[in-house]
């Protein structure tokens, strides 16, 4: 699941239609088995993920390529660019993960 860091709280536990449009356009989530390619690249590992279910159906069925690398105590998890459907511009998505004793 990935969420939009500037995302906006709900007023409370029941929605309204600005609210519930809003909290479905900042975030994506899906399931799936992945496959991981042990070539190395610049950017890391590259692991396919093969979504089987997800919040936004239309991605179904897509493969969704990421880059995973690790450097001491950071996993780091990076996208390719994609049509992000929610603003229509091309981003990358990047996710950085610390290991902490």
């Amino acid at each position: 699941m990935f969420i939009d860091s500037d995302r906006k709280s709900p007023a409370g536990a029941t929605f309204t239609e600005t609210e519930a449009v809003s909290l479905m356009k900042t975030h994506v989530a899906y399931t799936g088995k992945y496959d991981p390619d042990p070539a190395q690249t610049p950017d890391g590992i590259k692991i396919v993920i093969h979504p089987d279910s997800a919040s936004n159906q239309a991605i179904v069925g897509i493969d969704r390529p990421f880059f995973v690398r690790v450097e001491g105590n950071r996993l780091t998890v990076k996208s390719p660019a994609a049509l992000i459907p929610a603003s229509g511009l091309m981003r990358s998505v990047e996710l950085e993960m610390v290991k902490t004793d």
